[in-house]
């Protein structure tokens, strides 16, 4: 029952990275696209 429960803590902590790693990546995404609506002319 230990293992299991530190399987268990080791998936939620993986999946708290994944969200984090997720929502950063979205911000960068829109902050690459606000960019571009600024300056449309600029290659990124």
């Amino acid at each position: 029952m230990l293992y299991f429960d530190r399987a268990l803590k080791r998936q939620m902590f993986c999946g708290q990275i994944l969200i984090k790693a997720r929502h950063l990546a979205c911000e960068i995404n829109f902050k690459i696209r606000l960019d571009k609506s600024i300056y449309p002319d600029v290659k990124i």
